[in-house]
């Protein structure tokens, strides 16, 4: 910022970063590669409620990482700064999304108790300048970020033309995509977004409205619920993106639940939610829907999700193992492969394979020794590791494995096999083994 006389009076430094993203062909891509969102919804709450620090963002970005998330949506408002320049630097896509929800208006109108024109912010006038004022603080506030692929319109406020302007402000001032779920149900604006996006569709039902509408790409922008014993089928979602091109992605709802710490009379604190402070009309266990706990202990069905958001898809077979490698720009030669037999548990042989999988190829490498001969449940487990430390994890950190079990398992009173000795440096074993045929 510089003075009438042209004296700088402030200046801000910022880092920068050079990327190319749009849609191309149809398809969104980055720099040049089709891409696939990993994605979370990811609301701005911790133990203070919306008040985060950035060494607690950064934890949170932390475990995203290491769990194999490669999107965020800020799910449902623009986040603070220091989210944007942390994911700038731990390599997120991110949609920034517009401070913008009316679902009481939209749901009173699909209840039908008011028509169409009568949903706020809708066509109502009195509204445009409000939707474009937020629209215009969010994009030059956060354009500068390169994590920032796409901006949202909002969120559940169903449609008309003030949403409709946003999304011409939005692609009159920056070239990134325009993002906006309510034409799923108001089309009257279908130029409010340039991307087919819905809620928790069912992965067939997406498949036939590809198969009907293939003028745009198309995501999930919130499902796979995870609340209670929820969670099921999202291995659905995840064949269709790499089996469909158009399919681009999925964004699961949410990232942790947002409670607040109460005591009650006996002095125990807990987490407190859905009217435990006395409030109504409240949302019951709603706000408890998140892969993490409040306190970000993980949930059981994030074990599923990492596996199936590893970035490395991987068939393990007697006569060796397959490698398709889902990046977009970083060989498998990053990892070290290390490939392990184990019977019901106890390690009987490791050995380290070389691989250098090129993005978006796939390769078979044969095992680094030989299999068993005796009887008994044999596993196979490839797994590959980070070389060095990161950011977000250190060295030896599992980005990706594949399983196979051989064998079968032995009665009871049945003889073991003798033991074998773990593999040495060249990866073979002692012990009853031979060259699977």
């Amino acid at each position: 910022m510089a003075s009438p006389d042209g004296t700088v009076t402030e200046y801000i430094p910022q880092n920068v970063g050079i990327r190319s993203f749009a849609i191309e062909d149809g398809l969104m891509k980055v720099n040049g590669k089709r891409v696939v969102f990993h994605g979370m919804n990811r609301h701005e709450f911790g133990a203070r409620g919306r008040v985060m620090t950035r060494e607690e963002t950064e934890s949170d970005l932390k475990l995203l990482k290491a769990a194999g998330f490669n999107a965020i949506r800020t799910s449902h408002y623009p986040n603070s700064s220091f989210f944007y320049e942390l994911a700038d630097t731990y390599g997120f896509y991110v949609i920034d999304e517009m401070n913008l929800e009316s679902h009481g208006s939209w749901s009173a109108h699909i209840r039908g108790e008011i028509t169409a024109e009568q949903v706020i912010p809708g066509s109502h006038p009195e509204w445009r300048d409000t939707l474009l004022d937020r629209a215009t603080s969010m994009l030059e506030r956060d354009k500068n970020h390169p994590s920032i692929v796409i901006w949202s319109c909002g969120n559940e406020s169903f449609g008309g033309s003030n949403i409709a302007a946003v999304a011409d402000y939005f692609r009159a001032t920056d070239s990134r995509p325009v993002h906006y779920e309510g034409v799923t149900f108001d089309n009257r604006f279908p130029e409010s977004t340039d991307i087919h996006s819905q809620m928790y569709t069912p992965a067939e039902k997406i498949e036939e409205f590809i198969a009907a509408n293939p003028d745009k790409p198309f995501i999930v922008c919130e499902f796979a619920h995870a609340m209670g014993n929820s969670f099921g089928a999202v291995h659905k979602y995840v064949d269709l993106a790499y089996r469909e091109p158009l399919f681009q992605g999925f964004f699961i709802w949410d990232f942790a639940d947002q409670t607040l710490a109460l005591t009650d009379r006996h002095g125990n604190t807990f987490a407190g939610y859905g009217g435990d402070f006395g409030e109504s009309p409240h949302d019951a266990e709603f706000s408890a829907n998140g892969l993490f706990f409040a306190d970000r202990t993980p949930k059981p069905f994030l074990q599923e999700v990492k596996y199936l958001f590893q970035p490395l898809h991987i068939t393990v077979e007697r006569d060796g193992f397959e490698v398709t490698n889902r990046h977009l720009f970083t060989p498998t030669s990053a990892y070290e492969c290390v490939v392990t037999l184990a019977r019901e548990g106890r390690e009987l042989a490791s050995g380290v394979v070389a691989t250098d999988v090129a993005p978006g190829e796939s390769s078979r490498f044969p095992l680094p020794f030989d299999l068993p001969t005796a009887g008994g449940e044999f596993t196979l487990d490839v797994s590959f590791r980070q070389r060095t430390s990161t950011a977000w994890a250190g060295a030896g950190h599992e980005v990706a494995f594949g399983q196979g079990v051989l064998g079968t398992r032995p009665i009871d009173g049945a003889a073991s096999p003798d033991p074998a000795r773990r593999a040495g440096a060249g990866g073979t074993a002692a012990g009853p083994l031979r060259r699977s045929t």
